[in-house]
């Protein structure tokens, strides 16, 4: 209850923003509670000069606005739960299948709705269609992508509408060299993959990235702020080049490396020093499942 306090009255010495203000709070006491504890809370913003009054009331007893003016007597009643209830709600499609002239396609939409706080809407997009040339060496997959994660236009006001990515990591979805998050954020890729032989595996991408909204924060893959918002500058983030080679050493153990590039665009420059970024790396991947290794070993028995 104390820390729940604290953090309320650090939370309203910065831009006050009620509805994101009561969001945090319930992110930040899930990550440290069992889900099984909770707080109930009413914040509320009164602004003198415009004789208003803004609140939410996070599942605790009604609280009663009395007007002396009138001796009208309003009920505030609760309008979410309480904070460290999860009562998120995360609804997704998926379509996939084959399209004339051996072409492919792969769409889906999810939509997150928190009806803990009634006026968000967070959505996320993705569609991609793709082709592979099977009579042609090394058969390539030519495949064109494009992908959405919702951002908040208005800051100030009660809509808060920016995607949670759900998942820690983009990790591929949105290029190699893992800058980007799944928040706020517009993203087209172009690429190519490969087959040279039964062992080899190739793969180059093309990727560009913009903000959804210029309102909004620029995220990286933590779902941190980066970059600050900047309201009217350039939404172009930069431009990414990937290119990686695989091998499988045998069943099961594969070997890899790769070379991804972050060329820095418009709304870097402005808003950072704007440098490019290089990202060489390798790595090896077991699966265990291919291997036929079984876990656990079973005692006096063979494996």
């Amino acid at each position: 209850m104390s820390a729940t306090a604290a953090a309320t009255q650090l939370e309203a010495n910065h831009e006050r923003n009620i509805v994101e203000i009561v969001g945090r709070l319930n992110t930040g006491t899930l990550s440290v509670s069992d889900g099984e504890h909770y707080v109930t809370l009413l914040l509320a913003e009164i602004d003198a000069h415009k004789r208003t009054l803004n609140y939410v009331n996070c599942g605790h007893n009604p609280a009663l606005l009395f007007r002396s003016e009138t001796g009208r007597v309003t009920q505030l009643d609760s309008s979410c739960a309480p904070i460290g209830i999860s009562a998120e709600v995360t609804i997704g499609l998926h379509w996939k299948g084959d399209l004339p002239a051996a072409f492919e396609y792969d769409t889906n939409l999810t939509d997150r709705q928190d009806p803990w706080l009634v006026f968000h809407c967070r959505v996320a997009g993705h569609a991609s269609v793709g082709k592979t040339f099977r009579k042609v060496a090394a058969a390539p997959h030519v495949f064109l992508e494009g992908n959405y994660a919702s951002g908040t236009k208005s800051p100030k006001g009660h809509g808060w509408n920016t995607f949670d990515q759900i998942y820690p990591s983009n990790h591929d979805k949105l290029g190699f060299a893992d800058l980007v998050g799944r928040k706020n954020l517009m993203q087209f890729r172009v690429g190519v993959k490969e087959e040279p032989t039964k062992k080899w595996k190739l793969k180059q991408q093309f990727e560009s990235y913009r903000l959804a909204t210029s309102n909004d924060n620029f995220y990286p893959r933590s779902g941190a702020i980066a970059v600050a918002a900047h309201p009217g500058a350039s939404r172009h983030i930069g431009n990414e080049f990937d290119v990686v080679a695989e091998y499988e050493v045998n069943k099961g153990l594969n070997f890899g490396f790769g070379y991804a590039r972050m060329f820095a665009g418009q709304f870097l420059e402005t808003t950072t020093r704007g440098h490019d970024y290089s990202y060489p790396y390798a790595y090896f991947e077991y699966n265990f499942s291919k291997s036929g290794f079984h876990f656990p070993i079973t005692p006096n028995k063979r494996n």
